[in-house]
């Protein structure tokens, strides 16, 4: 009872903190911080250790010991604290400015034109793109034996599937960088944008076309590796995209939604791992969506540094760390390759991703651990920012709606300090909005 209350106290006052970080809590009018709040931290993170902690059995968790567990849960429950904390200090000093104001203002605009009143040179840009996109699907799926979703639709084995979906995400023989950065990054964005222009030019058939021709594209990306969250993230980003459009979400949509994603869900799972169990929290989608992300950061604590000695800046990237003499290793590899030898050999198992303290901890130490949400605080607060204080066009809005889930808050932190995703979003971002003055310039010259 006693973790119990205190669970619940942190979620409160952490729940306060956001509110004020962020502007709004509204289920009605989500946000990045929102989400980031309610889905990584309370709902992947907080809510399984808690559970594991008062003696819920979990097959990922049956293992711990307990002192590790205490560590998780009381480093989940520092960064609930503090990670608002900074980004409220971040907004008040640093950025200035009434957030509520910005979130408002951004929701209730009207979606118009990002350049001109037909904005041909984006829609040219972003027509541009989606061909290079196709090419660069065709590439991808050219390094494949089997689509990952074709072997689940034709109900192959759990083994079958989980060699291809290792093969698609780890064993990818092609270049990495166009299959992520152009093919399974670009292309759910595209889709996004062209949406929003569908809202715009209502009667336009061409982008109609458009619109459905990228949904075909982004439904490939998102099901490359056969993963199931990809999907259902989709889904709902693009629920959010038309909710920001429109200003907010009514119940009757949210409820829709939340059938649709359970019910999505609950299909992908029966497909994939054969198990259809909802309730269950030893194993099943209740143990996988609550308690198993909570799994990395106790095996972190429990693996570093009595079986591994800490990375010290090893899961930086290769080009940084290369000069120091330093091999790239990640550590949830690491914690993988422990907890699971032979899914690294059998080539069934990858990485152990938890929340982003695990591996500040598991390169840095304490410091890490201490210091990371403070860094993540900033990160997340500055883009935040950033897009609102943009217009309410379809490019932007896309951009918005991404990042709700693109922050690898359950992931590492290394992507918050280098993430050449967000490097190569930011590019494509600047080319199309130059695109008008570069065609205005040949145009003159010819």
């Amino acid at each position: 009872m006693q973790t119990i209350i205190i669970s619940v106290f942190f979620t409160i006052i952490s729940y306060k903190l956001f509110r004020k970080a962020a502007g709004s809590m509204a289920l009605s009018r989500l946000n990045i911080i929102s989400v980031i709040f309610y889905l990584n931290l309370i709902g992947m993170c907080y809510i399984g250790l808690t559970l594991a902690r008062i003696g819920v059995e979990n097959y990922a968790l049956r293992k711990a010991e307990i002192e590790s567990l205490n560590k998780a849960y009381w480093s989940v429950s520092y960064v609930l604290l503090i990670m608002p904390l900074s980004m409220i200090f971040y907004q008040k000093y640093l950025f200035k400015g009434n957030i509520k104001l910005k979130l408002e203002s951004f929701y209730s605009s009207n979606l118009i034109p990002l350049q001109s009143k037909l904005d041909s040179a984006q829609l040219f840009f972003w027509s541009l793109m989606t061909i290079i996109i196709t090419f660069a699907a065709l590439y991808s799926f050219s390094f494949l034996p089997k689509l990952p979703i074709i072997a689940i639709l034709t109900n192959a084995s759990s083994s079958t599937i989980g060699h291809l979906r290792f093969t698609a995400k780890f064993g990818f023989s092609g270049n990495v960088y166009l299959r992520n950065l152009l093919f399974l990054n670009i292309a759910p964005l595209i889709s996004f944008i062209a949406y929003g222009y569908k809202r715009i030019y209502k009667k336009n058939i061409k982008i109609k076309l458009w619109f459905y021709y990228t949904l075909f594209l982004a439904f490939l990306a998102v099901t490359f590796d056969g993963e199931k969250a990809p999907l259902l993230v989709y889904i709902v980003t693009l629920a959010i995209v038309k909710s920001i459009i429109d200003g907010g979400i009514t119940k009757k949509q949210m409820i829709i939604l939340s059938i649709l994603g359970s019910g999505v869900i609950m299909l992908l799972y029966a497909l994939i791992d054969k198990n259809i169990t909802v309730f269950s929290l030893y194993g099943g989608i209740g143990s996988r969506l609550l308690m198993v992300p909570s799994a990395g950061l106790v095996n972190t604590f429990e693996i570093f540094p009595s079986q591994h000695a800490f990375l010290h800046g090893a899961s930086l990237p290769g080009w940084m760390i290369a000069p120091f003499g330093m091999e790239h290793e990640r550590s949830a590899r690491v914690v993988m390759g422990i907890i699971n030898p032979e899914g690294i050999i059998a080539e069934t198992a990858g990485v152990q991703n938890s929340i982003y303290i695990a591996e500040a901890f598991a390169n840095f130490g304490l410091i890490g651990l201490l210091i990371s949400p403070l860094i993540v605080g900033f990160v997340i607060q500055f883009i935040y920012n950033l897009i609102l204080s943009r217009p309410k066009s379809p490019v932007y809005v896309a951009v918005f709606a991404v990042f709700f889930f693109k922050f690898p808050v359950m992931g590492g932190f290394v992507d918050f300090i280098w993430n050449i995703g967000w490097i190569m979003l930011l590019f494509i971002i600047v080319l199309s909005i130059s695109t008008r003055k570069n065609i205005k310039i040949l145009t003159q010259d010819l």
